[in-house]
């Protein structure tokens, strides 16, 4: 079985990995780990300077690096990391079919009322069209440990 623990946007990922990492520990399972950014004008993208992809999907890269790092120094392993440019929604779902995903784990994220009223949040977006258990977990899980 494969776990994947995912994140976005500029979400630090470490609560969420080392939750995901206790949890395909315990099933014995392998961990992928993926981080979706998404420009933040994709309708006008020549509106856009040539680095600033380049600087976002750099940016991305620092905050799975860092995370991973936290995770592997506490003996945990992760099997493969994932650095995706889209709509977080659409890209985690490719993603569960491409690595065969037998559970997803996202963090809990918080954004504004408004927002959810017209968008809808991206995590119940998730759950309803993954093929697979999605595990929503906040920053106090319990599953991790303090630093």
């Amino acid at each position: 079985m494969k776990v994947l623990a995912v994140s976005w946007g500029s979400e630090d990922p470490t609560s969420t990995l080392q939750t995901a990492a206790t949890i395909s520990e315990k099933m014995d399972a392998e961990l992928h780990v993926a981080h979706i950014w998404t420009l933040l004008l994709p309708s006008a993208p020549e509106f856009i300077e040539s680095t600033h992809c380049e600087r976002q999907e750099e940016n991305a890269r620092r905050i799975v690096e860092a995370a991973v790092e936290t995770v592997e120094a506490a003996g945990r392993t992760i099997a493969e990391t994932h650095i995706r440019l889209g709509f977080p929604e659409s890209e985690i779902i490719r993603l569960i079919g491409e690595i065969g995903a037998g559970m997803v784990i996202v963090g809990k994220r918080r954004g504004s009322l408004i927002k959810r009223l017209l968008a809808g949040c991206e995590v119940e977006r998730i759950a309803r069209y993954a093929p697979c258990p999605v595990v929503l977990v906040g920053p106090e899980s319990p599953l991790v440990s303090p630093a």
